[in-house]
């Protein structure tokens, strides 16, 4: 009987040292919408002193609505990123 236990926890205590295996996470591929590269400012190529006030204003516009579309889709992306995160 003591052999037994003996060999039993032999076998026990070899089951327990084999190396284990290292287990691989791989991050899933963000959605295609959130990997859009983001729309490029527009610049006033003209010279001051034939820049319109309106013209100056409009590219003001454009690039505020840029502005914001990108920190929406960063902020997206960054929301995405922590729930890929907490899953695992």
């Amino acid at each position: 009987m003591i052999n037994k236990l003996a060999i039993a926890s032999v076998i026990m205590l070899l089951g327990c040292t084999t190396p284990s295996v290292p287990v691989k996470y791989k991050f899933p591929t963000p959605p295609a919408i959130l990997m859009v590269q983001p729309a490029k400012l527009v610049t006033i190529d003209t010279p001051a002193s034939t820049t319109s006030v309106k013209m100056f204003v409009d590219t003001v516009a454009k690039n505020y609505g840029t502005y914001h579309l990108t920190v929406e889709q960063l902020e997206a992306l960054q929301n995405w990123i922590k729930d890929q995160q907490a899953i695992k």
